[in-house]
């Protein structure tokens, strides 16, 4: 199992039995409260300590062994090496996904969200592969975000990079800094996190200073990340709405990680919910608590037991994808509505998940 997956998967199974328990009814929705600091603290702490801390630490571990390993690749090119290279993306893209659903705090304040990925465009990519810019650190830090992150080191090295062919140097080369400059922001977010920097005290004390806001905050994140899945990415694919299926621009890498990615949201998702936002909602109806805990666990079920890659998905079992997404629509609903009426929280929308 890749270090992401466990480390999330350990942290839903520690945490599965914080959901839908407390001194709420245990029918359905409950009156709505606004909890109180002291009553939403614990469970913040608990979120921030063996949640939100492990998985930026986990992205700066995957994304620093991917800038290495991919250095390593372009000093001796040879198949092994390239493959470690890939598995490492992976892992580090694993990890991007499970930040999804914690994307508050110093990743936002030091605005490094789209300088450790970014919908890379391709062509603007290739383009500047061929080029004769630079292409080292300090060059791509002057070219824009959707020509580096991790998104652009997978168009490099996917299967469209041929190893040792026409150019191939300065494609890894250009992997190499996107994958160092994504390695230097994941790291920087993370000691933010955990022992601050600058004068700033560390991130996880910090945020434990206003935990209802935190509790809402964290609250949006689940649903922008149910809404990039339900209402974008599997739509999209399925072309629902009278729209033409465009599975390309629903799974557009070339190593086609939609639905594994999709998946890894919803981890990260549901080790949030059960952590943080099932408790208070417990507080006021344990049905409803836990009643949303298993329509998150449905929808990642679903979307886990899906054929690889999405086109496959789409093509195969279209009914089953469709059944994916109405679960996922589903969690968002409740997500969207009852918990944050339940839970007294202010949404707001987005139609950009942390890709964008």
């Amino acid at each position: 199992m890749r270090r992401g997956a466990a480390l999330v998967a350990g942290m839903v199974a520690v945490l599965a039995g914080c959901s839908g328990r407390g001194t709420g009814d245990d029918g359905g929705s409950g009156t709505a409260t606004t909890a109180s600091p002291a009553e939403v603290r614990p469970a913040l702490e608990r979120a921030v300590e063996q949640v939100l801390v492990p998985a930026y630490a986990a992205l700066a571990d995957t994304a620093r062994e991917l800038a290495g390993l991919t250095a390593s690749l372009c000093a001796a090119p040879g198949e092994p090496s390239l493959a470690a290279t890939l598995e490492a993306w992976r892992e580090a893209r694993t990890a991007w996904r499970h930040v999804q659903a914690v994307a508050t705090g110093p990743i936002m304040d030091l605005r490094l969200m789209t300088t450790v990925d970014y919908a890379a465009d391709p062509d603007k990519v290739a383009d500047l592969a061929a080029g004769t810019e630079p292409v080292d650190v300090a060059g791509l830090h002057e070219v824009g975000s959707d020509r580096r992150g991790l998104t652009a080191v997978e168009l490099l090295l996917g299967p469209e990079g041929v190893l040792g062919g026409p150019g191939f140097a300065r494609r890894c080369t250009y992997a190499a800094s996107a994958a160092e400059i994504s390695a230097q922001a994941a790291e920087t977010v993370s000691a933010a996190w955990a022992a601050g920097g600058e004068g700033e005290p560390p991130y996880r004390d910090t945020i434990l200073e206003r935990p209802t806001q935190a509790e809402a905050d964290l609250l949006n994140e689940l649903v922008f990340v149910l809404q990039a899945i339900a209402e974008r990415r599997l739509p999209t694919a399925l072309g629902v709405d009278g729209d033409a299926p465009d599975v390309a621009a629903a799974d557009p890498g070339p190593l086609q990680r939609a639905l594994p990615e999709m998946v890894e949201d919803l981890d990260g998702a549901l080790a949030v919910y059960d952590a943080l936002i099932a408790p208070s909602v417990a507080r006021v109806s344990t049905g409803a608590a836990t009643r949303v805990h298993d329509e998150l666990a449905a929808a990642r079920r679903q979307l886990a037991a899906l054929p690889v890659p999405l086109a496959t998905a789409v093509a195969d079992e279209p009914e089953a994808t469709a059944a994916a997404l109405e679960a996922t629509t589903t969690a968002l609903r409740s997500l969207s509505t009852e918990v944050a009426s339940l839970l007294g929280a202010t949404l707001t929308f987005s139609d950009a998940d942390g890709d964008s």
